[in-house]
Parts: structure tokens; C-alpha cells; sequence
């Protein structure tokens, strides 16, 4: 008989599952689309992708403070000061927002020819690259949205902001793109437009659900605006240290890629292809790292150190099930998963052994992800950056530059270096884990 715990986290999880998968598809579909306009297509889209995230580090560290607080609130049935965080925590996200999207779109081509393009991609990467800085403040805000409701324990929600969004996308994308139904063919520039138009229906949905929810946290027109400096400080003791491992991530991940965009064209693309393949296996690891820092957020809350620890064990072994299952996947059918994203030979040459790869990396990469999650949840993330900093800053880039231009392994050896790097970057989190401590941390 399956126990009370499970069925929480598969009513957590489901909906969070659906979300990022629908959403993996629909970025395998985009890719695919864009794909069929040749690899420097794929290269121009790709180029943009760490820009922006970086651009966003600091935001996504501010939104783990929010959402450890809002969860403690939750947990001790504090509702009032739950609503505060979330208004505070929207006033701070149009503000960042305005503040990002200006300097990436003025210096967009400058950002992509730093990024390494080549010739044949700066002008398409620097059309989308504007595109997406217009989308920063469109994207802030419902990542915002979603995270306040996941840590108030609500993920179906966050779902229904996202599938909506993502959908528009894909329909905008296969209309503009290729100009079917009567729409012009705008390729590289319809992409764009497709992704921008999707954030901004994708920030009014999210809006709209805070005022409609049925959760005690719902908000109505009489809230209160200003800047609650209490409120804030707490979100910003508890984003400090996410805030440095997000630019860390950043950084590595920004130097990582532009390591792999010299080795040329076609091996970029391939990697472009393998991360999305990448994203797409670890959704699951992705969700219940969610379900983890909301349980354990709440679970705190209401002073249940003894039942977090037993949500997180399941949420492991969930975990740890799963990545069996898609690593066989990987192992098996690593041709057909290749063929099915690209026609290029040259790209399926390089794809089918990084696959094989992906299949190691998943179990460490999903385990890691649950209890990162955990150790956010309780508002501990000192462990989570030093454990990035040592395994991406510290492991990953020296063995990329180790195994590229010393033993000449290409795309290989930058992704051998990263299943290295994802093992060690386990065993640091687990020892953070098992010390303790994260239990006891205070931050209400």
C-alpha cells in the first residue's frame, strides 16, 4: 500500500513533472524547427542562452530567498506575512527587471561576439539575442509567480502559467518560422518573436491566478505597496549565498560554453542538442527538487524536523528509480534519439557517444538536485555554492581545458569533465546533508 508521504509528493510532482516536460517538448520542437534553418540557426539561438541566464543569477538567488520564506510562513500558518513576501517579491522583480533587459538589449551583438560567434551566426544570434533582453522582465516575473506558489505547496499553477505560455510559443514558432498558414517566413527573427510574445501572455496569466487562487496567500485590491526593509533583508540573508552561487554557475557555465562554441559550428550544435536532451532527462530531478524545498520549507515550518528527513529519503530513492530507467533509454537508443533531433550527419556523429554519457551523468545529476533542493528549502545555501564553486569553477573548466586542448578530445572530453565534476559535487552535498545542521536554521 502506497503511504501518505508518496501520495503528497506524487500530487506535488505530477503537476510539476507535466509542466517541465511539456515544456522539454516543446523546447525539443522549437530546436527542431529552428534546427531545419541549418546549424548556424542552432548556434544562434544557442549563443544567447548563457547571456541571459547570467543576466538572471542574481534575480533566481532573490527568488530562493522568497521562496524558503514563503514556505516557513506557510508551514507556521503565518498568511499575513506570506502575502508580504509576495508583494515584496514582485515590487523587486519589475525593478530588476527594467534594469537587466536595457544593457542586453543595447549591447547585444557586442555580447554574442564576446560569446565566440562565428561569422555565419552573429547576425541571426544578435536579432534573437535582442528579442530575448526585451522577454527578461516578462520572464522575471512569472518565474517569481511560480516559485511563491510551489513554496506555498501549490504546483498546479505554476503549471497552467507555464503550459499556456509554452504553447503559444511552439504555434507562434511554427507559424512564423516557416511562414505556414499565410504568416511571412521570418526564420531566426520569427523565433523570436514567438519566445518574447509568449513571456508577456505568460506574466499577465500569472498576475491574474495571484488575485484567483483558492490558497490562503491569495491577494485582493486592497495590498499594500511600499518596501518592507524586514521582509526584504530576511529574502536577501537567505539569497546571499545563492545569489554568488548563481553568478558562479553563470560564470563556469558562460566560460564552459564558449570553450565548446571555438571547437567550431558543428560541435556546437551538437552540444546545443545534447543539453536539451540533457534538460529534458533531468526533469524529473527538476521537479522533485522542487517538491523537496517545498516540503522541507513547510515541513520546518511546522516544526517536523523528524518527517522532512523522511520526505527527502523518498524523494532520493524516487529520484535514483527514475534515472535508472532513462539512462538504459540513453544507452540503448542513442542512434534513434540523435536521428530524431537533427538530419546533419556530422552532428549525429558527435551526438550518439555524448548521449551515452548523459546516461552516467543522470543519477548524480538528479540526486543532487533533490538535495540542493532540501538544503534551499531550509534556507541553508552556503553548502549548494561551495559545492558549485568547487565542482564547476574548481573541477569542471580545468578538465575541460585539460581534456581539449591537451588530450584533443573535442566535445568529448567537455562532457567527461562534467560527469567527474557532477559525482564529486554529490559526495560534498551529501556530506552537507547527513552533518545535520540545515535542520536547525532559523530564518523566520
Amino acid at each position: 500500500m502506497i503511504s501518505i508521504q508518496y501520495k503528497e509528493i506524487g500530487r506535488f510532482t505530477i503537476p510539476c513533472i507535466t509542466e517541465l516536460m511539456l515544456f522539454s517538448m516543446i523546447s525539443v520542437v522549437n530546436l527542431i524547427m529552428v534546427g531545419r534553418l541549418g546549424p548556424q540557426a542552432i548556434s544562434a539561438v544557442g549563443l544567447t542562452s548563457q547571456p541571459i541566464n547570467i543576466s538572471l543569477a542574481v534575480f533566481q538567488s532573490f527568488n530562493i530567498g522568497a521562496t524558503a520564506l514563503i514556505a516557513r510562513y506557510v508551514g507556521a500558518k503565518n498568511y499575513i506575512k506570506a502575502k508580504s513576501v509576495i508583494i515584496q517579491t514582485l515590487q523587486i522583480s519589475i525593478l530588476m527587471g527594467v534594469t537587466l533587459t536595457i544593457p542586453v538589449f543595447v549591447f547585444a551583438r557586442q555580447i554574442v561576439l564576446f560569446m565566440g560567434a562565428n561569422k555565419d551566426s552573429i547576425e541571426g544570434a544578435t536579432i534573437y539575442m535582442k528579442f530575448m533582453a526585451i522577454g527578461i522582465l516578462f520572464q522575471i516575473i512569472p518565474l517569481a509567480i511560480s516559485s511563491l506558489f510551489r513554496g506555498a505547496g501549490d504546483s498546479k499553477n505554476p503549471m497552467i502559467i507555464n503550459i499556456v505560455a509554452n504553447l503559444i510559443n511552439v504555434i507562434l514558432g511554427y507559424l512564423l518560422i516557416f511562414g505556414n498558414l499565410g504568416f511571412p517566413r521570418l526564420g531566426i527573427l520569427g523565433a523570436g518573436i514567438a519566445a518574447t510574445s509568449a513571456k508577456v501572455v505568460q506574466t499577465v496569466i500569472a498576475i491574474i491566478l495571484l488575485f484567483v487562487t483558492k490558497l490562503d496567500i491569495r491577494l485582493d485590491q486592497n495590498i499594500s505597496l511600499g518596501f518592507d526593509k524586514k521582509i526584504i533583508g530576511k529574502i536577501i540573508n537567505i539569497g546571499s549565498a545563492s545569489a554568488a552561487e548563481q553568478i558562479i554557475l553563470r560564470v563556469g557555465f558562460f566560460l564552459y560554453t564558449k570553450t565548446i562554441a571555438n571547437l567550431g559550428t558543428i560541435a556546437f550544435a551538437a552540444h546545443q542538442v545534447c543539453l536539451n536532451i540533457s534538460n529534458l532527462s533531468t526533469n524529473f530531478g527538476h521537479a522533485l527538487g522542487m517538491a523537496s524545498t517545498s516540503f522541507t520549507g513547510r515541513l520546518l515550518g511546522a516544526k517536523e524536523k523528524k518527517l522532512t528527513i523522511e520526505y527527502i529519503v523518498k524523494l532520493i530513492l524516487i529520484g535514483l528509480g527514475i534515472s535508472g530507467i532513462i539512462s538504459l533509454f540513453f544507452l540503448f537508443k542513442g542512434q534513434a534519439i540523435a536521428s530524431f533531433y537533427t538530419d546533419d550527419t556530422d552532428v549525429i556523429e558527435l551526438l550518439v557517444p555524448v548521449i551515452i554519457i548523459l546516461a552516467i551523468i543522470n543519477p548524480a545529476q538528479n540526486s543532487l538536485l533533490v538535495l540542493s533542493g532540501a538544503l534551499k528549502g531550509a534556507g541553508e545555501t552556503r553548502w549548494p555554492l561551495l559545492t558549485s564553486l568547487i565542482g564547476l569553477i574548481f573541477i569542471r573548466l580545468p578538465l575541460v581545458y585539460l581534456f581539449i586542448k591537451v588530450f584533443n578530445l573535442g566535445l568529448y572530453g567537455a562532457w567527461i569533465a562534467t560527469v567527474i565534476e557532477k559525482y564529486i559535487s554529490l559526495i560534498i552535498l551529501r556530506f552537507a546533508f547527513r552533518k545535520g545542521k540545515w535542520r536547525d536554521r532559523e530564518i523566520i
